[in-house]
């Protein structure tokens, strides 16, 4: 006999996670970005590195990047509901000026992690809440000879094909 444990939804239910470790790496890949965009990794001692480093976390395209590669995780994986944004393993923190300041104003390079991770969660956030347009009617036509066309939203890469076959 097979015993299926059932999660609680009531105690938070069963999550699915994604890419649970370090994961900077995995969303500005340092291979892809780090010979166009130095700027976007770690200043370390007044040099750029890519290798065995993190984030340069105050520089926008950082943010931009990782935003844009994180919504693709969660597009990609509907089911997951945990994230993981998370450091490198390492501690080879940005030096740059920017992110000093931050890491002097919270008193750790846990600054500048913090700050970064709150401002994604509150923009995915904004996304999460937007109203789901899957299913929704778009327009309704009702053609003279009655047959009724909807224009519904679907998910992303989704074709609907509909064929007739007509005896003439």
């Amino acid at each position: 006999m097979v015993v299926r444990k059932v999660y609680n939804p009531e105690k938070g239910g069963k999550l699915k996670f994604y890419n649970f470790h370090h994961s900077f790496q995995d969303l500005v890949p340092p291979d892809i970005y780090f010979p166009e965009h130095p700027e976007h990794f770690s200043e370390i001692d007044g040099v750029r590195t890519g290798d065995n480093s993190q984030l340069c976390l105050s520089n926008e395209e950082v943010y931009v990047f990782t935003k844009q590669n994180l919504r693709k995780w969660i597009g990609n994986n509907p089911r997951c509901r945990v994230f993981s944004v998370s450091q490198n393993d390492n501690a080879r923190y940005c030096q740059c000026t920017e992110c000093q300041k931050t890491d002097e104003k919270y008193g750790s390079p846990a600054g500048s992690i913090l700050k970064f991770v709150n401002r994604l969660a509150e923009d995915i956030r904004q996304v999460v809440q937007l109203p789901d347009p899957v299913g929704r009617v778009r327009s309704r036509v009702e053609r003279p000879n009655g047959i009724v066309i909807d224009r519904v939203g679907v998910p992303m890469g989704v074709i609907a094909i509909i064929y007739e076959s007509r005896p003439n």
